[in-house]
């Protein structure tokens, strides 16, 4: 039986258009151990909390990072924003994990066998034809994820979808809590490969 370490951002209360959700958001399913993060938390400490919680459950273990996915401008060839897009990196603490921080995830090596990233478009990338152009590509943070960490990424190159429903009776009218569930995948889903960091399609 596989074990599950959740790393779960409270800033999922409030959606990418800025609408509060609930005041407290929480996983619908929180698997065996769940480690809170925020925007007061360092990214270092909770990538700290996460290896601690995976050393303590029994092998193989895998890690699902529910949280918001950083963004970039796209720029056309005028050199206008076309539209925001993703391919950054993670919102996990601050100041995230992203490609220039991406090495901190050594200390996962060996520890998870799958990490699930469910958050927006962090696989985003252009395509080298296109005329626009982003500063970073989601599909090289993905593939430096999986070969830091030694674990196979799965993550979505499109914006995902989710919901928030109240946890209990209570919260319907307060919203104080609500659990967020991300139902099925969004968009082109790739896998990467631990030891490559190359993506390949994932049929969820």
């Amino acid at each position: 039986m596989t074990s599950r370490v959740v790393i779960f951002d409270s800033r999922l209360s409030t959606n990418p258009q800025g609408l509060v959700l609930a005041k407290t958001v929480v996983p619908k399913a929180a698997g065996d151990v769940t480690v809170n993060s925020n925007a007061l938390k360092k990214t270092e400490a909770v990538i700290a909390e996460v290896a601690a919680a995976a050393r303590g459950l029994k092998s193989p273990v895998d890690l699902t990072i529910m949280c918001h996915g950083k963004s970039q401008k796209l720029i056309g060839p005028d050199g206008a924003v076309v539209r925001i897009v993703g391919g950054t990196g993670l919102d996990i603490g601050t100041p995230g994990l992203m490609h220039s921080n991406i090495s901190l995830v050594r200390s996962w090596k060996g520890l998870f066998s799958k990490i699930i990233l469910l958050a927006c478009a962090v696989g985003y990338h252009e395509s080298k034809a296109s005329p626009m152009k982003t500063k970073f590509d989601g599909t090289v943070f993905c593939g430096q994820l999986a070969i830091h960490s030694g674990a196979t990424v799965i993550a979505s190159e499109a914006l995902q979808e989710y919901e928030v429903t109240p946890s209990t009776f209570k919260s319907i009218l307060t919203r104080d809590e609500g659990e967020v569930d991300f139902g099925a995948w969004e968009g082109i889903v790739k896998s990467y490969n631990p030891k490559t960091g190359v993506g390949s399609l994932y049929n969820p």
